[in-house]
């Protein structure tokens, strides 16, 4: 729905043709949840699996009667996606005003062509676009953030995080990897 939800609002560049599917997601998920409050430990993980089928993306129309009235493009359910990974969360607290926490993902994608092109021209650039969907997500991201109550309304926090490349849709080359530094100094009025 995204590209549905990008696009759609362009007056006159969509003919409905009819029979679109609604998307199914499909969700596995396992995971932990343990508290040490002895020791000042918190530890969240998981591991998932998301399948969603059916992706609704824009079909080009066949440039010939009786479907193409001058609007470009429809809608069919032409992809299937895989999302894999794991996430976990470990956060250490000393006393109620000071805490560690740090976080980790890594993250896998995997797409496919199920649906048929009405146009079998554009059937590479759809095939070029499921080949790059495991760059859209960034294969690992993490944050570590120290935060401490200095006094009653004064705290200050320090965060690293960092976010692995990945490619948009739409952009023409890949976004960096991110790496961001955050000191703050916050106080309550």
């Amino acid at each position: 729905p995204a590209v549905l939800e990008e696009k759609i609002s362009i007056p006159g560049q969509y003919l409905a043709l009819g029979g679109v599917r609604p998307e199914k997601i499909h969700s596995k998920e396992i995971g932990y949840l343990g508290e040490f409050n002895a020791v000042g430990v918190s530890v969240d993980v998981r591991a998932y699996y998301d399948r969603v089928s059916d992706i609704i993306y824009v079909d080009p129309s066949p440039l010939a009667p009786p479907y193409f009235d001058g609007k470009p493009y429809s809608l069919s359910n032409l992809l299937s996606a895989t999302y894999r990974g794991f996430e976990g969360t470990i956060k250490h607290s000393w006393g109620a005003k000071s805490h560690l926490i740090l976080n980790y993902s890594r993250q896998y994608a995997n797409c496919s062509l199920t649906g048929t092109l009405r146009e079998p021209l554009f059937i590479p650039t759809l095939q070029s676009i499921a080949d790059s969907c495991s760059s859209m997500v960034p294969r690992n991201s993490g944050s570590i953030l120290l935060a401490r109550q200095v006094t009653d309304d004064v705290q200050l926090s320090a965060g690293y995080y960092h976010q692995g490349r990945l490619q948009f849709l739409s952009t023409p080359a890949p976004l960096t990897m991110m790496r961001r530094l955050d000191l703050r100094v916050a106080k309550t009025f």
